[in-house]
């Protein structure tokens, strides 16, 4: 979806033009960095409920959107049918994987395919 482009168009329910890109680590330093902007600009803790937003905003260029702030404004604006919707059509367009394992069975020599029988975010190799 991703190839021609570099990004995904969708559109907005107010017709605006939006282009979507795959998530990736440059996006947490983006999340990040804001973050540590709007904690020091306001003195207090970022709110936890902005951080879907803020998630979204990320990978999320919107027509007439500048900022980071503009962008989450625009998602929280939106009303709820259609914010659905937006988040459906961003979640679409990225990649998602899953860890799965060939095991054989030891006593048939039969096979079959598993989900990876522990969490990859703990798991650090050659220990």
């Amino acid at each position: 979806m991703h190839a021609e482009l570099g990004y995904v168009q969708i559109s907005a329910y107010d017709g605006r033009e939006c282009d979507v890109y795959l998530r990736r680590r440059k996006h947490d330093r983006i999340m990040n960095e804001y973050v540590e902007g709007w904690e020091n600009a306001h003195d207090d803790v970022f709110p936890r409920y902005k951080r879907d937003s803020l998630a979204i905003a990320a990978v999320v260029e919107i027509e007439d959107c500048e900022t980071m702030s503009d962008k989450i404004e625009f998602i929280e604006n939106c009303p709820l049918g259609e914010r659905r919707k937006m988040v459906k059509a961003i979640l679409d367009t990225q990649l998602v994987t899953k860890t799965t394992a060939m095991v054989k069975c030891p006593n048939c020599g039969g096979t079959a395919m598993l989900p990876y029988p522990f969490r990859i975010l703990n798991y650090v190799a050659s220990l």
